[in-house]
């Protein structure tokens, strides 16, 4: 973890693949699962599409409410991906990325 904290700024590839690392040991980290979330969009495509940052956002938002934080974690990553370091983009991917790591613990 502290790895990946220290390469954050300055080399997101090496943060990314720290972080990956952190979550391999620790599964059910959710700073590890969250950064790992967050610097995707830094470090690779994110596939599929939406036509802006907001649809993506929208579509984000939709896909929480109805539970379905795997579909809301890939559209608030592809807004990130339109608006890289977007404030709201990160606190949703945050937000998800925990409600995910909250329910893999539950079962």
């Amino acid at each position: 973890m502290s790895q990946g904290t220290a390469y954050m700024e300055a080399n997101a590839d090496r943060a990314f693949s720290y972080f990956q690392q952190a979550l391999t040991l620790q599964p059910n980290n959710v700073e590890a699962f969250s950064m790992v979330n967050i610097l995707e969009p830094y470090v690779r495509p994110i596939s599929g599409s939406c036509a802006d940052y907001t649809t993506c956002m929208n579509l984000g938002y939709t896909a929480t409410n109805q539970k379905d934080y795997q579909t809301a974690l890939v559209n608030f990553k592809r807004a990130l991906a339109f608006d890289l370091g977007n404030e709201y983009a990160l606190a949703a991917i945050r937000n998800v990325s925990r409600y995910i790591q909250e329910a893999a613990q539950a079962q």
